[in-house]
């Protein structure tokens, strides 16, 4: 089964009205933590493909504008590079379509991102996985689909939170009592005598006791 026949597999929606093919997300923001990996979700809707068509990955924003991902193919002649080496890496062909296809990568990205493939990407599925998760991998990604004059895409936002462990800063401890995990809870003491402002440390110990001290 080629890639013509294969998108029009059931389970995939008809574009509507004058649409031939459409592209469409689950989720249109992505919430993902640093260090883990991401799926930027995107479907490709048809019922017949055109002849030819390229479908695209892109990150967009001031001055970030940049391609991540390419896919072309052309069922009337073999394609070549179109790409500068420097910019894109050529990741070979895609089967079936053998020299009517080529996919592009961003050399970037060759550990960070790639693309769905067989089966999936015969059913419509082009997400976009992205490894190991940065703080510069926020923002918002496109992935879109053309063929002649007929262009659709969808924006996938990624938001990225960062891994922050708790601690104290900047703290004086001189007047705390600091536990061992083999001596009894007790009192942190303070005065009252000259009372001018009082500010309370708390100090998380072993076995989930706290003690708490004042500076005045």
């Amino acid at each position: 089964m080629d890639l013509a026949s294969s998108v029009t597999a059931e389970g995939l929606m008809i574009a509507a009205g004058r649409s031939f093919f459409d592209v469409a997300a689950e989720h249109d923001i992505i919430t993902t933590v640093i260090g883990e990996n991401a799926i930027l979700p995107c479907r490709l809707i048809t019922k017949h493909l055109p002849p030819s068509m390229e479908l695209q990955w892109r990150k967009v924003g001031p001055g970030k504008d940049k391609t991540i991902y390419l896919y072309l193919y052309d069922e009337s002649s073999p394609l070549v590079n179109s790409y500068p080496q420097d910019d894109k890496c050529s990741m070979g062909y895609l089967s079936p379509n053998g020299i009517n296809s080529r996919e592009w990568l961003r050399k970037k990205y060759e550990k960070k991102a790639e693309v769905f493939k067989g089966k999936e990407f015969g059913k419509g599925n082009i997400s976009l996985k992205l490894n190991n998760i940065q703080v510069e991998d926020e923002g918002k990604y496109i992935c879109s689909a053309t063929a002649n004059s007929f262009h659709r895409g969808i924006i996938i936002e990624v938001l990225v939170i960062g891994k922050k462990g708790l601690e104290l800063e900047k703290a004086d401890l001189s007047n705390s009592i600091i536990l061992s995990p083999q001596e009894p809870a007790q009192a942190c003491p303070f005065s009252t005598a000259h009372f001018i402002a009082l500010s309370i440390i708390v100090l998380k110990l072993p076995n989930d006791r706290i003690c708490t001290s004042s500076i005045g």
